[in-house]
């Protein structure tokens, strides 16, 4: 491993690495040091795995908060500014405002890339396109608590299924700009959806106890079965497996006595 010296790349805590369909081609974002603009981000890119890093046009006028690409191109690509989306198929050589709700912020909790089905988790909903981004709107899908929007989202693509997993919390909360510690306690379990237009969530945290808060949870995006989820009760810390997409869960970090 090697450092990359802060004046090239200074990140932050939700600044992933995006990897694209090519290993060279990645994406992040980078925390401005300049007192200037100390709470600004820019996006940025790598064409060679990461060795060197170009900063890319801002479409934002207050900086970026999360940037997410396609897995499966070197193309796509959306962020959010505190109060709207913007999406790129040019691989960040420009970016169009696809999303800017009235008098509400944005905050991006996720994309499920699918062709030309777009899924993208906010605080108002799940917003999607099916026509390869150039539009893009949020569709009503029963289920999930009263109030909330989609704090996280991810899914996977299995045997022509779409399956979804969404954790929900209270939309008043989400904030782009908050510590991500700070929603500690308000989120309200995990859901699962087999995606079609008039589907709705159904509870997927299974036999995880209610009082295990579950804040995290991925999966392979092709195999839509195997999930994990990372919960908590108190200081002790969880990560749960399912084998069948999220009915039955079992413990498979045993930190109680050094397990």
């Amino acid at each position: 491993w090697s450092i990359y010296h802060y004046d090239q790349l200074f990140s932050s805590i939700k600044a992933q690495v995006q990897f694209t369909g090519d290993p060279n081609v990645l994406f992040t974002i980078d925390r401005s040091l300049d007192y200037t603009s100390i709470f600004r981000s820019h996006p940025m890119k790598s064409s060679n795995g990461g060795d060197t890093w170009q900063t890319l046009p801002d479409p934002t006028a207050t900086g970026v908060h999360r940037l997410i690409a396609d897995p499966n191109s070197t193309q796509r690509i959306i962020l959010n500014e505190y109060d709207r989306l913007f999406f790129s198929n040019n691989g960040g050589a420009s970016f169009t405002q696809v999303f800017q709700p009235a008098g509400e912020t944005v905050w991006l909790g996720g994309v499920f890339w699918d062709g030309n089905n777009i899924y993208v988790a906010t605080g108002q909903g799940l917003l999607a396109s099916h026509d390869g981004g150039a539009s893009f709107a949020i569709e009503t899908h029963a289920g999930l608590p009263a109030g909330t929007g989609i704090f996280l989202l991810t899914g996977a693509k299995e045997g022509g299924t779409v399956k979804l997993f969404a954790i929900p919390m209270d939309k008043t909360l989400i904030d782009p700009w908050a510590d991500l510690r700070n929603f500690q306690g308000s989120f309200q379990g995990l859901f699962s959806m087999n995606y079609s237009a008039g589907a709705a969530w159904s509870n997927a945290r299974g036999n995880i106890p209610a009082n295990h808060e579950i804040m995290f949870a991925d999966l392979a995006i092709n195999e839509k079965d195997v999930v994990y989820a990372a919960a908590h009760e108190g200081d002790w810390p969880y990560i749960y497996k399912s084998t069948d997409g999220g009915t039955t869960w079992t413990n498979t970090f045993l930190t109680q006595n050094n397990q």
